[in-house]
């Protein structure tokens, strides 16, 4: 009896894990691997590849001035074999600064969302384009677009208002990925605020689990 109930339950676990990977996996079939831009000229420039288990993908570039407010600009289909392949777009008529995100999914119209790129033309500054997770037990990654290249001092602040980290980075021009130690932090929220050396400030939420 005790062999048939053993028997049962670790065939009901085998069921539920392929369960759980059919639905999960099948959730988001194509996904952006990696996304970098850069300004030529006059121009800014997006580079892309992707993971793809399907026979078609859609692909939808938008872009934004402030950051929030998205329009595409340019759609298109790719197939199987395609995707294999990079990918790369340029946008001709961009704004002074421009925020990028690439909507890529399947024909049912299940999309993701990519990571947001901000490029600059003639202004100075940068941007924290997003921290993934938002959400975290350890480790997140700061996204950072920035014009030019230079030091920057992160400061990771508790919600009741006390320091619990300093870091200094030196970044590039264009997208930065600075990691963040949270592990050994208390659970709660806390304000990730990144200085430049031109004394412009930029900051974001975290919460550690």
């Amino acid at each position: 009896m005790k062999k048939i109930i053993l028997s049962l339950l670790v065939l009901l676990l085998s069921f539920s894990f392929l369960h759980a990977q059919l639905v999960f996996g099948d959730s988001v079939p194509v996904r952006l691997s990696y996304m970098d831009g850069e300004r030529i000229g006059s121009n800014n420039r997006l580079d892309w590849s992707v993971a793809c288990f399907l026979e078609y993908a859609n692909f939808d570039i938008q872009r934004s001035q402030d950051g929030i407010n998205y329009k595409s600009i340019y759609t298109f289909q790719a197939d199987e074999l395609r995707c294999r392949q990079p990918f790369n777009y340029t946008d001709i008529h961009p704004a002074e600064k421009s925020f990028y995100r690439i909507r890529v999914g399947d024909l049912d119209g299940r999309y993701y969302s990519s990571k947001t790129v901000a490029l600059y033309g003639q202004v100075k500054g940068f941007d924290i384009t997003s921290i993934t997770p938002t959400i975290t037990a350890g480790e997140a990654m700061l996204n950072l677009s920035s014009s030019t290249s230079g030091k920057v001092e992160i400061t990771i602040t508790s919600a009741t208002g006390l320091i619990a980290k300093k870091i200094s980075y030196v970044i590039k021009k264009g997208t930065n990925i600075i990691p963040l130690q949270l592990i050994k932090l208390q659970k709660g929220m806390y304000f990730i605020s990144a200085l430049n050396s031109e004394g412009q400030r930029k900051t974001s939420v975290v919460i550690k689990n």
